[in-house]
């Protein structure tokens, strides 16, 4: 039956019961004729009877609705009790109230330990403060609050995605906090697996791109340096009158050859930068571009960067030293600015040209701007592209000093 149709009749059955004990009392106390000893017990009985009935439906109903009330929290407490969420209520100081089977199953505490408990009293002090503080947030702004954590208990690594909400009575203030905690791990491994691939490759990538144009340097140059060395050396042996011309010239080519592969092998092996500052290393670095481009460089960096981990050191390089070859091959820029300095917990590096530019938004054919954003990536950084044709481009990468033991 309707909720609100079952309370119109207990109201209709609450007020005739008032109407029919009206009755009883002024037939008790009238003096008229009519109500004779007989019709008098006849009325009464009557109205007895009318009053029973209507108190045993309101009762009656009333029963129903208490067994109604106790199906519902049954029914609500079994969806809460198998729902994959983690789902906790707690009061205004802390204490919680009602925690899930998915709760007790993550946290490793039964339910019957738990209530009256506070976070500081059952885990880490991190854990504990962290979900104080979501928590506290929540009641502060009187408003649902969505945040992640990633978190060690019992030795095994969760990640959840949680919304927290206040509880309230009829009146505005919040007697409780509600949250319900979405665990995500398997969607952040499949993440990490997928970003892990995606880097496996693009270093193959990069490593068949390298190959291939470090045989194309000792083809195209070495390789035709050292051809003409040997056919001067063969035309000394074969004209004693100009030998001694040809083995000079040979020797030029030889010098040259030997430059060509030191120049090749230095922009392939990294810089040691436990022998030179990361700071120096950059210098040069832009300095050999600057010789073979004509470009003009400018450099404004920190002494504070020659003490970062040698990790970010060499991401920085390896990222400038990729986007100034793509500006010298493909920009047509005549000035490059280059800046790095402390921020914080933040490293920033900026590279800016006046070339042609481009369109981010346009797929890009080679993999130098895939590789730098994965060098990003592994290390919990960010980079941001700004380029139109016509007006340049500007990379700007931060990087967080601080990295977890794993990160490479």
């Amino acid at each position: 039956m309707d909720g609100r149709l079952q309370e119109r009749l207990n109201h209709i059955f609450f007020y005739l019961v008032i109407a029919c004990f009206t009755a009883l009392v002024l037939i008790y106390v009238s003096d008229s004729d009519f109500t004779t000893p007989v019709v008098r017990m006849l009325l009464f009985g009557l109205i007895l009877g009318i009053m029973g009935a209507s108190l045993y439906k309101i009762i009656r109903h009333g029963r129903l609705a208490e067994d109604k009330i106790i199906e519902q929290k049954h029914l609500l407490r079994a969806i809460i009790d198998n729902t994959p969420s983690l789902v906790y209520i707690k009061d205004i100081h802390g204490k919680y109230l009602m925690v899930n089977r998915t709760f007790e199953d993550v946290s490793g505490h039964p339910g019957a330990s738990v209530l009256g408990k506070t976070d500081a009293e059952l885990f880490s002090p991190d854990i504990a403060h962290e979900f104080a503080s979501r928590d506290r947030e929540a009641l502060k702004k009187n408003a649902m609050v969505r945040s992640r954590h990633d978190m060690q208990i019992n030795s095994d690594t969760f990640h959840f995605y949680a919304v927290r909400f206040p509880l309230f009575h009829n009146g505005d203030n919040a007697y409780g906090i509600c949250a319900i905690a979405t665990n995500i791990s398997d969607v952040v491994t499949a993440q990490k697996l997928e970003q892990q691939t995606r880097i496996a490759e693009t270093t193959i990538e990069a490593q068949e791109r390298e190959r291939h144009e470090i045989g194309k340097e000792l083809h195209d140059n070495v390789s035709q340096l050292l051809a003409t060395a040997k056919l001067m050396m063969d035309t000394a042996a074969r004209q004693p009158e100009s030998s001694e011309a040809c083995l000079a010239k040979g020797r030029e080519y030889l010098l040259e050859a030997i430059d060509e592969i030191r120049n090749l092998s230095h922009r392939m092996v990294p810089p040691a930068f436990d022998q030179q500052q990361f700071t120096e290393a950059v210098e040069n670095l832009l300095r050999d571009y600057s010789n073979v481009s004509h470009l003009q460089v400018q450099l404004n960096t920190q002494q504070e960067t020659n003490l970062l981990d040698d990790r970010i050191k060499l991401a920085l390089y390896r990222i400038l030293q990729e986007q100034m070859n793509n500006v010298i091959k493909h920009a047509a820029a005549s000035a490059v600015l280059v800046v790095i300095h402390m921020d914080g917990a933040l490293v920033r590096l900026k590279i800016e040209d006046n070339g042609r530019g481009f369109d981010p938004a346009l797929p890009s054919k080679g993999i130098g701007l895939k590789n730098m954003s994965n060098r990003v990536s592994v290390l919990n950084g960010h980079m941001d592209i700004a380029s139109m044709p016509g007006k340049g481009c500007t990379i700007q990468v931060s990087l967080p000093v601080h990295q977890p033991a794993h990160a490479s």
